[in-house]
């Protein structure tokens, strides 16, 4: 499939070529995305109506998990469609713009999960080591000013981001992956990325490394406290109920760790083994942050089935 380009701006439009070498039956690979994103819709706004409707979860921890769900519905969102309509209907076509987007969208959701695993983190913090000063330190108002500060840095953060790589001049259009990423389309300019490469190795590595040091204070201060406990009922209790954030923080940086392992053996793996990987990862973690909190958040457990028995109220209604 041909690609537009005109002398000013370059490339008009891209190719997605989502499992290069195996496009007969590419289709198939189709199946377990979309089951996957059939988890992560079901489970978040399974997760998003609970805590919504049960006066018993207003509470911040509860908003900071509602918010990281519909941060990864959008993160879900931006992929699985375009990657469904490529391998079901071959739309393979994106324009910049969307490319952009996309790259900026993925980014941007991936800084504010991070973002709010620290506020997570921090939370947990003051109610095992300050149990007594919890909620006057940590209240709705605080945590909805946190969480607009750092909308609102990461927004700053990222945009950068895909404008760094809107302003390069492409030679070719055809993107061997389901989805818009940096490193496959910087492989296509014919200008030089160096601008890219530094912006993505000094700003963005200094902001995950805040981000990185600030998690690792409060979960060192979580352990200090617990082991300073006499009772071990007592430091059992409070290390249980960092148990889920602990889980999803080590998923989130495996997936974190994975991107620049998998890029370096890139050669040696089949293309198509590449896009699958980095496609199972960005919709891994939107699919487990739910089904964790909703296993091991008693509180969520216990709210649940009375959501569906809500929802089965109204069904009988009409």
């Amino acid at each position: 499939m041909a690609t537009t380009h005109n002398r000013s701006s370059g490339v008009l439009e891209f190719v997605l070529i989502c499992f290069p070498g195996i496009e007969s039956w590419q289709h198939w690979l189709s199946i377990p995305i979309a089951l996957l994103f059939l988890v992560v819709i079901t489970a978040n706004t399974t997760l998003i109506a609970t805590i919504f409707t049960s006066p018993r979860l207003h509470q911040p921890m509860y908003y900071l998990l509602l918010l990281l769900s519909m941060v990864d519905l959008l993160m879900s969102f931006t992929i699985a469609p375009k990657a469904l309509a490529v391998l079901w209907f071959d739309e393979a076509i994106i324009s910049p713009f969307a490319c952009f987007s996309q790259i900026f969208i993925l980014a941007f959701c991936r800084g504010l999960d991070l973002s709010f695993f620290m506020c997570l983190a921090y939370d947990r913090f003051v109610a095992i080591c300050h149990p007594l000063h919890h909620a006057s330190i940590v209240t709705c108002r605080r945590t909805l000013q946190a969480v607009a500060v750092l909308i609102t840095s990461n927004a700053v953060i990222f945009l950068p981001y895909p404008l760094l790589v809107a302003r390069l001049h492409y030679c070719g259009g055809t993107i061997p992956h389901c989805l818009c990423e940096n490193l496959p389309l910087v492989k296509l300019a014919c200008d030089s990325i160096e601008a890219n490469n530094l912006y993505h190795l000094f700003i963005l590595s200094a902001y995950l490394s805040l981000l990185s040091l600030s998690l690792a204070f409060s979960y060192g201060m979580i352990l200090r406290a617990v082991l300073r406990m006499r009772s071990s009922g007592a430091a059992h209790k409070a290390f249980s109920t960092c148990t889920s954030h602990l889980i999803l923080v080590c998923l989130l940086y495996c997936t974190l760790i994975l991107i620049p392992v998998s890029n370096r053996v890139e050669k040696f793996l089949p293309r198509y083994v590449h896009v699958l990987l980095r496609l199972s990862e960005h919709l891994a973690l939107p699919a487990l942050n739910p089904v964790v909190y909703g296993i091991r958040s008693k509180e969520i457990r216990q709210e649940i089935p009375k959501v569906f028995s809500r929802i089965q109220d109204v069904c009988r209604q009409y």
